[in-house]
């Protein structure tokens, strides 16, 4: 009852805040902006009828239009003219809603990891104030509906609802392409789970891999895999079939991943996308507090790298910063466009060789430091399939964006370990404030641009 209870009164605060955001939104920002046009005309066109036009500029699959027309038919249904729902103002409430269903997807399933309710609820929250996650909820984008429904495919698996799963992970593909990497993820999680429940032979097998990682163990988990192949392939085949589809997309496809605008999203060896995921993904932390950034755990962490191996240390740092720094690419929007924070950071700072090369040790460290943290958690198999997802999620993309870091973000701090309630509610008032900073600037510091017309400042 407590825990229905805390999950309700977490819905419902985030429905109340999310509505009064959106109506902000709705009032400053009442035009289709950024790419929004895109996705509204498209939508706008679905909720017509015409299902065979298609805007050439647009890369990810028709999942978000399908879902406001959705919507739309469902008020037609309830008495509105019809397709007077297919608006702006209607379809930005849809991605709101999707915020109030993640949050509490992830409150559900860090309540599965075994979070008291207040606990989860606290966690959960952290992630929904993050700034890159929750700010796209005011708009008509797709990444609300395909973080939302990734989210419940990770919720399904871990309840063992692997075709239910299956079938929230095809939905997420119809929103973000790149969503079939944590289709994968979520197959490979659930080959561990599954090998470890078979029998406590396996279980200390995975155990003894993670304790002492090394080619002969693996060979041991491999045999053991083969050994299970009947449960294993019994857990995973609904996983299989959206993979198996989307290689034959990708074949029929020329190979690429996007559906239009090919020629400005092909994709390029941008490493250094990972090395901006190991700074970003610290944001969640928080600064000060038990596990922030510059608290006295992770400083004594940073320490111990140093004394413990300090050569091996010098060479990864070294090797690390070298190909962070030369694998750094510049995409021709971001140069282009004022109106992003990446543009600033770029010119300000990324663009800079010895400043890539500074920041390439630190996102090492980080990225040492932040592994470390979660293999510790969930152990070493798992934090590897995670960082060989977000490696391909992330490295093939040319352009830099912080909402493309939004889902290995999450997914990362809804498998981290459980952190003490001072540390949580540090974290919550400082994405937060980082939240609401950004939404003052994009609704009400508006510029204009060298034609005059009214410009705001985003992600």
């Amino acid at each position: 009852m407590q825990d229905a209870l805390a999950l309700s009164e977490a819905a419902g605060l985030a429905s109340a805040l999310g509505g009064l955001a959106l109506l902000r939104f709705n009032a400053e920002v009442p035009e289709p902006y950024m790419d929004e046009p895109f996705h509204l005309q498209q939508t706008q066109k679905y909720c017509a009828g015409d299902y065979d036009s298609w805007d050439p500029k647009i890369t990810t699959f028709p999942g978000l239009y399908y879902a406001g027309v959705a919507v739309s038919k469902a008020y037609d249904l309830m008495g509105a003219e019809a397709g007077s729902a297919c608006n702006l103002r209607t379809l930005r409430g849809v991605n709101c809603a999707f915020l109030v269903v993640s949050l509490c997807a992830m409150v559900l399933y860090y309540k599965k990891r075994g979070f008291a309710s207040k606990s989860a609820v606290m966690h959960a929250s952290v992630l929904a104030c993050y700034a890159p996650h929750l700010f796209y909820h005011f708009m008509y984008y797709t990444d609300p509906g395909s973080t939302c429904f990734v989210l419940l495919m990770l919720l399904a698996a871990a309840h063992d609802r692997q075709v239910l799963a299956s079938l929230l992970g095809v939905v997420g593909i119809g929103f973000r392409q790149n969503n079939v990497a944590w289709v994968a993820f979520v197959l490979g999680a659930t080959v561990l789970r599954t090998l470890a429940a078979t029998n406590p032979e396996n279980k200390n097998l995975l155990g003894l891999f993670d304790a002492e990682p090394s080619l002969g163990n693996f060979g041991l988990v491999l045999k053991a895999m083969w050994r299970e192949k009947g449960a294993l392939l019994g857990a995973t085949w609904a996983y299989l079939l959206p993979l198996g589809g989307f290689a034959a997309f990708l074949l029929g496809n020329g190979g690429s991943v996007v559906v239009g605008d090919k020629a400005n999203h092909t994709m390029v060896p941008h490493l250094a996308m990972l090395g901006y995921f190991f700074a970003i993904v610290w944001l969640p932390y928080g600064l000060a507090g038990p596990s922030g950034v510059f608290s006295k755990s992770t400083l004594n962490e940073i320490w111990f790298l140093f004394t413990a191996t300090p050569a091996a240390l010098l060479c990864v740092i070294g090797g690390g910063s070298w190909l962070l720094a030369k694998y750094s690419f510049s995409h021709p929007f971001l140069l282009a466009d004022n109106r992003h924070l990446t543009f600033y950071l770029w010119k300000g700072l990324l663009a800079k060789p010895q400043a890539r090369l500074l920041l390439g040790a630190a996102y090492c460290v980080a990225g040492i430091l932040g592994m470390r943290r979660l293999s510790r958690c969930q152990g070493f198999l798992f934090s590897a399939g995670f960082l060989a997802t977000t490696a391909l999620v992330l490295v093939p993309a040319h352009l830099l964006e912080l909402r493309y870091f939004t889902l290995p973000v999450l997914i990362y701090h809804l498998h981290a370990p459980q952190r003490p309630p001072t540390a949580v509610y540090l974290a919550v008032a400082l994405n937060a404030a980082l939240s609401l900073g950004l939404g003052y600037v994009f609704l009400y510091r508006p510029f204009e641009d060298a034609n005059g017309v009214t410009q705001r400042f985003m992600l």
